[in-house]
């Protein structure tokens, strides 16, 4: 189905079990789905949710163009989750039924995305930023300065071994940040494990996601 422009598809009608969500670039996260039950991950659903504007509602607020194809940031995460939150998250429970936890996971700007979420809402018990694009400017800084509005019962990040080596400067920043993020939550008693995984960011991004999912379960 659709709602305002977001195309969210539903795995895993599971009643009185988790829900996750997750956004994606492209697809209906069918294959991120498929790595899970290869997995065998405990029951639950998993909502992908498709967004039309990736860069700009994926993002915490607005960031010039870094990667040199003049495309930027807008800035409008705050947007989405009132959308995820508000609408979408209403009407799968509304299907599927109330959760005990529902979590959310993100790969790259997802990933960005989930690492800030618990600190613009409670509705979210575990989150996975999976090969997340913690590097973004001034998210490492804030995630120092804001405390949770609900703590998260787990958190789950994890980065591939060459992502620390990528061409951009500021992108490189990423095995750094991810790495402080981790032991800042470790520090705020968050239940926490960073995992890394062979290589760079386009590699296997469907089991990477579907990995953190499966930790998030168990």
């Amino acid at each position: 189905m659709t709602i305002d422009g977001d195309e969210v598809t539903i795995w895993g009608k599971a009643a009185r079990c988790p829900i996750v969500y997750l956004h994606v670039f492209e697809g209906k996260g069918e294959d991120v789905w498929t790595r899970c039950q290869g997995l065998d991950c405990p029951p639950f659903s998993l909502v992908a949710v498709r967004v039309p504007d990736w860069d700009d509602a994926m993002s915490p607020w607005p960031c010039e163009s870094i990667s040199g194809d003049g495309r930027s940031c807008g800035g409008h995460a705050a947007n989405q989750l009132a959308l995820l939150t508000e609408r979408i998250m209403p009407m799968v429970e509304g299907t599927v039924g109330t959760p005990p936890w529902s979590g959310v996971v993100g790969y790259s700007l997802a990933g960005l995305f989930a690492a800030w979420t618990p600190y613009a809402t409670g509705a979210f018990a575990r989150m996975a930023s999976v090969s997340g694009s913690l590097w973004y400017p001034g998210f490492l800084d804030f995630a120092r300065e804001h405390g949770f509005v609900r703590t998260p019962d787990r958190a789950y990040l994890s980065l591939g071994s060459k992502e620390a080596h990528a061409g951009n400067r500021l992108m490189r920043s990423v095995g750094e940040t991810t790495q402080s993020l981790y032991e800042l939550y470790q520090e705020r008693a968050v239940e926490t494990v960073f995992e890394k995984n062979p290589g760079n960011h386009f590699r296997e991004p469907d089991l990477r996601t579907a990995r953190g999912i499966a930790w998030l379960l168990r």
